[in-house]
Formats: structure tokens, sequence, C-alpha cells
């Protein structure tokens, strides 16, 4: 009898958990379900304001909708526009280079960041770079990361098939297209892993900033006391070095280097 219980109790106790775990389910799914409408008709609503030159309104409604989707390229992109309807020149500099480092091949991202460059006062040259290093940097951001991984993952495919077609088709013909074929393919799935980490590395390998404070001075060390080396202006980019007590050590394009308090710029 004790035994029947004991097995009548543990059925009892699972079925109840199963029951739990898919009321969880149903929860989540609808909260989810919930949340993408909530962005969808924001964005629809921010848009709207944007179209009605409401750019302050656009700008709540677009930086609200960045809680529901951090990673959205397009979102980053209107509140730049947005910025830039209203003059604020830095935090569309800002927003552009944010949605840069999602969407690094959209075409209309440049632009705009291009445009919304003219406004910042520092012009400032870039160091020289050998041609063949600028090629690789247009064709590493041919694509995104994540189009880049789709790509690898089909060469590594059609390489997989072109080898099994060498050592399973008797014919002649078909093994050796079979061979040469997948080494390119091979070859092709290096090519674009390699142009693939290159992305990576330009878009995270250092950390960048944009000046939004209207001048600062470059200190030659971490101290006001430091000698001003060279003054900057908002909307300027920057990379970030290094850090101690409140100031950070910055490069600019040229390779100057110097330091700034951190409340002076925002981070990319």
């Amino acid at each position: 009898m004790r035994i029947i219980v004991q097995t009548e109790t543990r059925k009892i106790s699972k079925r109840l958990l199963q029951i739990i775990l898919s009321l969880l389910m149903v929860l989540f799914m609808a909260s989810q379900i919930l949340a993408k409408e909530s962005a969808e008709s924001l964005f629809t609503k921010a848009n709207t304001l944007f179209q009605k030159q409401d750019f302050e309104g656009a700008i709540k409604a677009y930086k609200e909708l960045l809680g529901y989707d951090s990673a959205s390229a397009e979102v980053l992109f209107n509140l730049g526009n947005a910025y830039y309807r209203l003059g604020d020149f830095p935090k569309a500099i800002l927003s552009y280079e944010r949605a840069k480092k999602i969407s690094p091949a959209d075409e209309d991202i440049d632009f705009n960041l291009h445009v919304a460059n003219l406004h910042v006062t520092d012009k400032i040259d870039p160091l020289p770079r050998i041609f063949y290093l600028r090629w690789i940097d247009d064709a590493s951001y041919l694509f995104s990361l994540g189009r880049w991984a789709l790509t690898i993952i089909i060469l590594f495919v059609l390489a997989v098939i072109f080898i099994l077609c060498y050592f399973l088709i008797p014919s002649i013909a078909v093994r050796k297209a079979g061979f040469y074929l997948g080494i390119l393919s091979l070859l092709l799935v290096a090519s674009s892993y390699a142009l693939a980490l290159h992305q990576n590395h330009l878009l995270y390998g250092t950390e960048r900033a944009v000046i939004t404070s209207a001048s600062v001075y470059v200190k030659s060390s971490p101290d006001q006391k430091g000698a001003d080396l060279f003054i900057l202006h908002e909307g300027t980019k920057v990379d970030l070095l290094d850090e101690l007590n409140g100031w950070k050590k910055i490069r600019i394009a040229n390779g100057s280097v110097g330091w700034v308090m951190e409340n002076t710029f925002e981070t990319i």
C-alpha cells in the first residue's frame, strides 16, 4: 500500500511540474508577443513624430525603444536623423557610429555619418595607410558579421560536398572538379573567416568615443595641471586607450595622444 501511495504521489508531482512549466512557457511567449507589439507600436509612434517634425518627441520615443531592442541599427539610425534635424550634430554622429557598429555595410549610415561629420569643427587628417591595408578594410566591410558567418557556413558545406564528390564519385572528371572546387571553397572559407575577424577587430578591438563637450583641452597627463597639448571640439571621434582617476587617455586620427576628463565624451 505504501509503495502504491508513493508512486501515485510521484505521478501527481510530475504532472504538477509539467503544468507549471507549461504555464511558464505560455507566460513567457505571451510577454514576448506583447513586448514585440509594444516595440512596433512605439516605433510607429516615433516615426510619426519625426514626420510631424516633432524631433524632440521622436528622440524620446526612439530612446525608449532602445530599451526594447538595444541592438537595432534602424532605431539608432533614425535617432541620429532626429538629432541631426535638431542641429545636435555630436549626438547624431554618436548615434550613427553606434548604428554602424551593428550594420557596418549600410551605405545610408555611411552617407549620413559623412554629412554629419561635415559639421565638426576639427578637421583631422588620418595617418596614411598602405593601399592594400585599405583594400582589406574595405573588403571586410562588404558584409556584416552575421552575413560573414552565414557565408562561411555555406562555403564550408559546399567544400564538404565537393570533397565527398572527390572520394565517392567514380567519374574522373567529377573527381577532379570536386578536388579543385573543394580546395577553392576551403580557401574562400579561410579568407571569409579572416575578413570577419578583421572587421570584428576594427569594430571592437579599440574602444571609441565621441567628444560631446563644446570644447576640451587635451592634457599631457591625467591632471588639471598637465600641459595643454591641443584642443578638441564636439563631434570629434577618438580612440580610448587607458584610464586613471577619472581621466581617459585618447588618440585622435592623426596619431596624437593625450588625456581628457571622462565627462567630456560618450562611448560609441
